[in-house]
């Protein structure tokens, strides 16, 4: 029988849908993720989650419902670490693996002008350039230490970078690949650009 690997719930937070979304949230208890819990249990579809960039309703996913994954992007990456605070504790106490979409901020982390899919402000572009310039010290590429730094924390499955062409494909698998010298993550944890509870390659 032909089965689906995954299927996301996507977008249902205030950055889609503004006050709204906890009303939609109640609605998708009864209708989708009802039904696609019960399509998992038949073994029509492997697995079921969301697929958000807002932390407050992966959260409440969490607690109300038996998921078994969850895309969160944007949240966790060399400029924004808030998923460290509730969601990956709470992932990891359920069991429930996170993919990471955003490792990149959009294109900020790498070399680009956008922060969530809009212009960066210029103080997360002047951080961007901060981070860049310890990389270059170093000798290694600032898209290398935001992919490996991404996938280092053990709740995280995989990682999305999001990819345009074939060769981007391939230079991503790359940028995995590099060694990162040591001395760079403890640099950027003593600039406080890494958490200190942030666990690093």
């Amino acid at each position: 029988m032909a089965e689906i690997d995954v299927v996301y719930v996507h977008d249902l937070g205030a950055d889609h849908l503004g006050d709204a979304w906890e009303e939609q949230f109640e609605v998708a208890m009864t209708g989708c993720f009802r039904a696609l819990a019960s399509l998992r249990d038949q073994g029509v579809i492997k697995a079921w989650g969301l697929g958000t960039n807002v932390v407050a309703t992966c959260i409440r996913a969490l607690e109300r419902t038996d998921l078994d994954v969850i895309e969160i992007s944007g949240r966790y990456s060399l400029i924004d670490q808030s998923a460290l605070d509730r969601l990956f504790p709470m992932s990891s106490a359920r069991g429930v693996p996170v993919v990471l979409g955003g490792t990149y901020n959009s294109d900020l982390l790498a070399g680009g002008p956008h922060y969530d899919y809009r212009d960066a402000a210029a103080e997360l572009a002047a951080k961007r350039d901060r981070i860049a310039a310890i990389c270059e010290r170093h000798g290694v590429d600032l898209r290398a230490v935001a992919l490996q730094f991404c996938a280092a924390h053990p709740v995280v499955t995989s990682i999305i970078p999001g990819s345009k062409s074939p060769a981007k494909v391939r230079q991503n698998a790359e940028f995995m690949t590099i060694q990162v010298p040591r001395d760079v993550w403890a640099v950027l944890k003593s600039e406080a650009f890494i958490r200190e509870d942030a666990p690093v390659p």
